[in-house]
């Protein structure tokens, strides 16, 4: 292949790599803020999920998501790559080298981040392999096209980097270019997804209040709220219902939404929580693989309240949402006994009927109310059409809306 056509290629790998680590970047303050309404393109199943590993912990480092810093380091090497189109045959050399070391020192980052994702995260993202892939082309390109023989992590041209100063010809250009729109992004999308408008006290009461009076109303449907895990007071006069799947990105952060409530207003509501597994082992109503471990983790919330004077399931529904693509079965087994369960009672009650049975009714139940996805939240029986009014800055509003609706006997 001709020297010409393999830059080519390699701006072209550069530029793909690019949008990934763009696409990725949006998703991941787009999820976080709670603003992801649908599942990213490269999220196929359980399996093949690029939303787990955004969901997980290991997606960013000192609170700078990987794919930003990605972002960064493609920009940085697309405005390198302008050294091609030099007519200093040097010029050119030196970006083709530059290049190549810089694909290899990405290798280098890729091997752990990789180790992480099959072993611990336990998913394939398309997104992710695709850019470690584009590392390793432009690395063995980039060294093909310096004629240099690829021998190695040993021989990335490291000596022929510093023997001819070329670091201090890097492109500042390329430097500045990268922080500014890695930066400028960033706060973009910070702003789009995660920042607030601010809503004057007065103006989203209202809003709330209209809001609340349009709700659907099932509170004739008997919840069962006394078969299941709650928090609270329970002598608390709004009740929160939350359907919820510990497979589920959204769930967790939901999780995170309602214990902060629970904290805040322990004497004011009382959460209780309902399975609402979107996995086809117990799930009649889902016809495909999702969430292949929901129905296991569900049953073993059950479990984890059989065993008196322990109700381990609050403890069980943290490790799950941290932990839970890192879990097997055994694994499970193993995080309950730990917290002190009995190993063997909660592994037979794991595979028992009544396990079984009790996610079941759960299903049944949010069947009947027209549950069709997770997290579902009912508050006093009034569906509520996001969850993410659970939020600190909405909720003190909205517990006072509708105290104020069960005052006046609406």
């Amino acid at each position: 292949m001709a020297k010409t056509s393999l830059k080519i290629v390699i701006v072209f790998l550069l530029a793909c790599g690019l949008f990934t680590t763009l696409y990725l970047s949006r998703q991941y303050y787009r999820f976080h803020s709670g603003n992801m309404d649908a599942p990213s393109i490269c999220t196929i199943n359980d399996t093949v999920n690029c939303d787990a590993v955004i969901a997980s912990p290991y997606s960013a480092m000192m609170g700078i998501p990987w794919s930003t810093l990605g972002l960064i380091f493609y920009t940085f090497l697309l405005v390198v790559s302008l050294g091609f189109f030099a007519k200093d045959q040097d010029r050119q050399r030196e970006s083709l080298v530059l290049i190549s070391t810089f694909g290899a020192v990405g290798l280098i980052i890729d091997i752990p981040l990789a180790f992480i994702l099959l072993t611990r995260i336990k998913v394939f993202c398309i997104f992710c392999f695709g850019s470690y892939f584009i590392n390793f082309l432009i690395f063995v390109l980039g060294r093909y096209a310096t004629d240099a023989k690829v021998r190695g992590l040993s021989n990335i041209g490291v000596a022929e980097v510093f023997g001819k100063g070329l670091f201090k010809k890097i492109p500042i250009l390329g430097v500045v270019t990268a922080l500014i729109v890695g930066t400028a992004l960033s706060f973009y999308w910070k702003k789009t997804y995660v920042a607030k408008p601010e809503v004057k006290t007065a103006e989203l009461k209202d809003r709330l209040k209209d809001l609340v009076s349009r709700l659907p109303d099932k509170s004739d449907t008997n919840f069962f709220l006394g078969d299941s895990a709650q928090k609270g007071s329970m002598d608390a006069k709004i009740v929160f219902v939350e359907f919820s799947d510990f497979e589920c990105p959204h769930c967790r952060l939901a999780s995170g939404l309602i214990h902060e409530a629970a904290q805040k207003f322990h004497d004011q509501i009382r959460i209780v929580f309902k399975n609402y597994p979107l996995d086809r082992s117990c799930n009649e109503k889902i016809t495909r693989d999702m969430h292949q471990k929901a129905c296991l983790f569900a049953r073993a919330g059950f479990c984890s309240r059989l065993q008196p004077p322990k109700d381990l399931f609050w403890d069980m529904h943290d490790i799950f949402f941290d932990q839970g693509p890192m879990l097997d079965e055994a694994g499970v087994i193993a995080a309950a006994e730990k917290l002190g369960l009995d190993k063997k009672r909660f592994a037979t009650c794991l595979k028992s009927s009544q396990s079984l049975a009790a996610v079941k009714r759960d299903l049944k139940l949010g069947d009947q109310l027209g549950v069709d996805s997770t997290p579902t939240v009912f508050m006093n029986g009034r569906l509520i059409p996001n969850y993410r009014l659970l939020q600190m800055d909405v909720l003190p509003t909205l517990i006072e809306v509708e105290t104020e609706r069960l005052a006046s006997g609406q």
